[in-house]
């Protein structure tokens, strides 16, 4: 149906005519009820008669759409069984017309890409997709605002009306396809239906479009231009378009519909990033004589004033307008700055729970994951903002800072760091501190620096000159102390000398400060460590976790993580299942064992400047703390009769030690170190004494992993069976032993303390008795998932008991009384985020 000037559909008068097309006319009219200009599109007659309901019941979803980059659709209906649809009217030329043969300037196509992404991303987050988005659907308004048109349509075209299709713009139509072949994503040509991802190929041919002023796939039949799309790879863009530019487009353009951007949002963000990061010019040079010595006046008296500010000693630094960065909700930390400090990237979990790096501006809610793969940690900016340096899978790998194909740099590490010309990168492996070349070559381990024993990272970072690294050690399981060591090997420096846990060292931008995490008093938080000697002076409080920071390479921003876990010291009648918490702390609630009368409990956890030892009653009441002062003290027990507590002293003697269960001096019962002799036991006698004998950490001895039984009267000590056991608990007659070993799967032992012979029962570790002797209590599962199980003691009846929930391993431990109570301390993890400060 033509319709000419004057004619009247529904409300709107007919003005003229703007164009036509495969789907129908498009005129210009007037609502005659607003007296406003519209766009009155005017279908093709429909023989199917059905195919136009569909399309008609999506313009109507299209019209709720509110976006200053999407071409309101303000009404839709039909005249003489001829649909129509009124859009608002945009005075202005599509891309098409508009786009110089060389193309836009690389930072007008950026901006206007970001608009369109954010129509997309709007439309998306409601359901409605485009399906044929094309620089011919993108018209400029008089502002320069670009704005989307067609939104939700296209993607209704009925088979019968593709006779009526404008082959000149090469455009498909039919059940299956529907679009415009150039910018038709490959699954929709191989009869996929289009979707958000084919939106974002759209926009990648869009952008490549405004980029290159030509198409990134070409071809001289649709046969042939759709080969092109299957199988090859785009075009090249011109020399002049920037590498970070480039590489979104090619993530746009990704064969594989997982291999693009997420969403629209994420490569708005994308395109928000490179935005940001473009430099700003240069400043005009000085002309004149006198404005270069009135600089160097200038320059002298700065400099005077610096070195009187040096000479006086390092000024602490100090922090204002603290505030959250995160937004997502998801868990996000191990931030990282990049140079100019206008991004920031960081690791999350995907939505498979993946741990992954994830890029965004400091202004931006919306971050863009850049890697999709293994596990990802530990992310850090190279100096030209470019590339960013990370580890996954044991390995240590370089990526585009926007994403892209990864580069393995280095087979075996974690932890990396750079140094500020990006020459060296220092990394964690087998224990040691290694340096490299940027590119994964001249691999050596830094000599001087000894071999630490724990997993614990140390996380290495080189001074601002690279002529110094320092890094945490960690000597007593988390606990430790900060050094630096010349980056070209030597004798290690000690900073710090309170055997603290703590992590992740910082250089200022002078070298003379190094920010850190510390538990040094309390909870974890920030402090201030002078590198020419002193105290760590404080830089965040509260009550934590502050842990990894990195501060921006001026030393203006500081970003770092932030964490709330909980911690709960539950009990469990487990005849009856009820259930209850006596204590909630926000640090750790660790090891609780029952006293032998089942009335108390004993735990250590963290207070103050101290590792402490506490009682509570098994009703809840009476908590207190038995060990004062700023010791390092752990793993409780009570001895045989109740009246005293042993536990182990990291700091400042290494010792088992012995101290009265209503407070008082402790004294040293032996000379133990936990990590030699741990987990031991008193049996009921108190004659007595069971342990793990664990092989020394030096390496001074070949003796394995064996449970000891040492009579405490002579002195004497034995080997408890001919297998690697572990200890377990005493029997409640003394005659016995639960013990268990860990080679492959974990399994519990029953063994006679007499003879030596042991009987494997079940599977499970840390196994503890029954009152009565009848029954032995094993754990199973995960740290995130912990069961306990019981099994009869010659190996029958293995049943669940009941689910524990969570702990932080290798937190997990548990303690039934004579009254069938159980005591456990699992944790609440919570969402890490990440904060960001201003330096003073």
């Amino acid at each position: 149906m033509r319709l000419h000037q004057g004619a009247t559909v529904g409300p709107y008068e007919v003005l003229s005519t703007l164009g036509a097309g495969g789907m129908g006319t498009v005129y210009l009219a007037r609502d005659r009820r607003l007296d406003r200009r519209v766009a009155l599109k005017v279908l093709h007659d429909d023989p199917g008669g059905s195919a136009w309901a569909q399309l008609l019941h999506e313009a109507r979803a299209a019209s709720a759409l509110n976006h200053p980059n999407i071409c309101h659709v303000y009404d839709v209906g039909e005249q003489d069984a001829i649909p129509w649809i009124a859009m608002e009217y945009v005075d202005g030329e599509p891309l098409d017309r508009s786009i110089p043969p060389g193309g836009l300037d690389p930072d007008e196509a950026v901006r206007l890409a970001i608009q369109i992404a954010d129509g997309l991303a709007h439309a998306h987050g409601r359901g409605i997709v485009h399906r044929d988005l094309k620089t011919a659907n993108v018209v400029c308004d008089r502002d320069g605002r670009p704005r989307i048109l067609d939104f939700g349509i296209a993607g209704w075209l009925p088979d019968a009306i593709a006779e009526h299709v404008t082959r000149s713009q090469t455009v498909v139509e039919g059940g299956a396809i529907a679009g415009t072949l150039p910018y038709m994503a490959p699954e929709v040509l191989k009869g996929a239906r289009g979707n958000e991802r084919s939106d974002l190929w759209a926009l990648g041919v869009v952008l490549y479009e405004m980029l290159a002023g030509a198409r990134p796939f070409r071809g001289d039949t649709p046969f042939s231009l759709a080969s092109s799309i299957l199988e090859q790879p785009p075009q090249p863009l011109p020399p002049h378009v920037p590498a970070g530019i480039a590489s979104v487009v090619s993530r746009l353009l990704a064969r594989n519909p997982t291999d693009r951007f997420r969403s629209a949002a994420e490569a708005r963000a994308a395109l928000e990033a490179l935005r940001a990061a473009t430099p700003l010019p240069a400043r005009q040079a000085i002309g004149t004589r006198g404005a270069w010595i009135a600089a160097a006046a200038v320059l002298a008296i700065a400099f005077g004033w610096f070195v009187w500010m040096w000479s006086a000693g390092p000024t602490p630094l100090s922090l204002s307008d603290q505030h959250l960065l995160s937004v997502s909700g998801r868990g996000e930390r191990s931030p990282a700055l990049s140079p100019d400090g206008s991004h920031v990237a960081f690791v999350a979990a995907d939505p498979e729970g993946v741990p992954q790096i994830f890029v965004r501006t400091l202004t931006s809610d919306t971050a863009i994951q850049i890697t999709d793969g293994p596990a990802a940690s530990r992310p850090r900016w190279t100096p030209s903002g470019e590339q960013i340096v990370y580890s996954a899978g044991s390995a240590i790998w370089r990526i585009p800072q926007l994403g892209g194909e990864p580069t393995r740099l280095i087979d075996r590490g974690t932890n990396p760091n750079l140094s500020s010309d990006g020459s060296r990168i220092v990394y964690e492996r087998d224990y040691q501190i290694w340096t490299a070349a940027a590119d994964g070559s001249d691999a050596t381990p830094v000599a001087g620096v000894p071999r630490k024993y724990y997993s614990i990272p140390s996380g290495p970072a080189f001074s601002p000159d690279g002529k110094w690294i320092a890094y945490f050690r960690p000597d007593k399981g988390p606990n430790g102390d900060f050094w630096i060591v010349a980056a070209d090997s030597g004798t290690p420096r000690q900073l710090t000398h309170d055997l603290r846990e703590g992590g992740w060292p910082v250089w200022t931008s002078d070298g003379r400060w190094i920010v850190i995490s510390s538990a040094r008093a309390g909870s974890r938080t920030l402090w201030q460590l002078p590198v020419d000697g002193g105290d760590p002076v404080p830089l965040t409080t509260g009550a934590g976790e502050d842990d990894e920071p990195d501060l921006s390479p001026d030393g203006s921003r500081i970003v770092y993580s932030n964490v709330r876990h909980t911690w709960e010291l539950r009990v469990r009648d487990l005849a009856t299942g009820s259930e209850r918490a006596l204590l909630e702390r926000r640090t750790e609630l660790l090891f609780p064992q029952f006293s032998p009368d089942g009335q108390r409990l004993t735990f250590f956890g963290r207070d103050d400047f101290a590792i402490a030892i506490w009682v509570i009653g098994a009703d809840g009441s009476g908590v207190r703390r038995l060990t004062g002062g700023r010791e390092l003290n752990h793993q409780p027990r009570w001895g045989p009769e109740g009246r005293d507590i042993f536990f182990f002293q990291a700091a400042p003697e290494v010792s088992f030690r012995r101290i009265s269960a209503l407070g008082g001096a402790s004294e040293a019962f032996r000379n133990w170190s936990w990590e030699e002799k741990t987990a031991p036991f008193f049996d009921p006698t108190g004659r007595y004494i069971a342990y793990t004998r664990m092989p020394p950490l030096d390496g001074s001895s070949n003796e394995p992993e064996a449970v000891v039984i040492q009579d405490l009267e002579t002195g004497e000590e034995r080997v408890l069976g001919d297998e690697p056991f572990r200890m377990g608990r005493w029997s409640p007659d003394g005659r016995e032993l639960a013990v268990w070993r860990w080679r492959g799967e974990t399994s519990t032992w029953r063994c006679q303390v007499e003879s030596g012979a042991c009987r494997m029962l079940t599977q499970g570790f840390l196994p503890a008795w029954s009152a009565d002797g009848a029954r032995i209590y094993v754990l199973r599962g995960s740290p995130a998932r912990t069961e306990l199980w019981s099994v009869t003691r010659d190996g029958g009846d293995v049943r669940l008991e009941t689910t524990l929930g969570s702990f932080r391993s290798p937190d997990r431990h548990f303690d039934v009384s004579r009254d069938g109570l159980l005591a456990w301390a699992p944790w609440s993890p919570g969402d890490h985020e990440i904060w960001s400060a201003t330096i003073q």
